[in-house]
């Protein structure tokens, strides 16, 4: 799977969004911008300024343009360097974009051939992950029950990989998409005591969750293949579209 940065929210940062959306469907899009507002028209200025139009009025696509084309915007952070060398962006702030796991994991003979380390990274991800998996068990055995028992067994792993395919990796969906494996789990023991509604309906939700989250990646990934068949005049032309939607022969 590729990755797109996009330095920039201007007419033409949109245009690439489309035009990458065109003939790939599953690729991630990072767009950074130092504004903190959706792209917006720049001659409306003016107006705005003038009391004539509102911010909804000057936006040149819809707020949900982000997600409906799944583009992580990272709004009001500035790009201030880019090294091609370890495949990142340095933002203002001193924090690092890098996107050598996401490579390695997409196309571990890709990322060898650009220069990185696929097995120092998988081993890198993992022990991460296992640290953080280790942290989890810790708050579950001394937070929760308080003791650790002779027989001890919990799903929070299993959850965990829902939560975070439901929130699409994204901080904030996943706080939310916590929260509601959360709700259900807690709730499933009441459920079945006033509703008479087995607990495992809710390993049978969440089942079903996952199943459609697959369908659509597969079903992103099969249009993907259609778009690459026959999309790269499509794709031409939308980077080519001006403030008016027209496109340039």
């Amino acid at each position: 799977m590729a990755t797109y940065v996009i330095v920039g929210n201007s007419a033409g940062a949109i245009g690439a969004v489309e035009a990458i959306r065109q003939v790939d469907k599953a690729g991630s899009i990072v767009l950074l911008s130092e504004e903190e507002y959706p792209v917006y028209s720049r001659p409306m200025i003016s107006e705005y300024l003038a009391g004539e139009a509102n911010l909804d009025q000057m936006l040149y696509r819809p707020r949900e343009f982000y997600a409906r084309n799944h583009v992580e915007a990272l709004l009001g952070r500035r790009a201030v360097a880019l090294d091609l060398t370890e495949k990142s962006v340095r933002l203002e702030d001193g924090s690092t974009i890098g996107f050598e796991i996401r490579t390695v994991g997409a196309n571990p003979d890709a990322a060898r051939y650009a220069g990185m380390r696929p097995r120092m990274l998988v081993i890198l991800t993992m022990t991460v992950g296992g640290l953080l998996a280790g942290l989890a068990g810790a708050i579950e055995i001394l937070g929760v029950q308080g003791y650790l028992p002779a027989a001890y067994a919990t799903t929070v792993g299993f959850d965990a990989i829902t939560v975070a395919l439901l929130g699409r990796s994204n901080p904030i969906a996943i706080l939310f998409a916590g929260l509601l494996l959360g709700a259900l789990r807690a709730g499933a023991p009441l459920m079945q005591i006033k509703a008479q509604v087995p607990v495992q309906m809710i390993d049978i939700l969440q089942g079903i969750i996952l199943f459609f989250l697959a369908a659509d990646v597969i079903v992103r990934h099969i249009f993907r293949l259609r778009a690459t068949a026959g999309g790269g005049v499509t794709g031409a032309q939308t980077i080519s579209r001006t403030y008016g939607g027209r496109t340039t022969p």
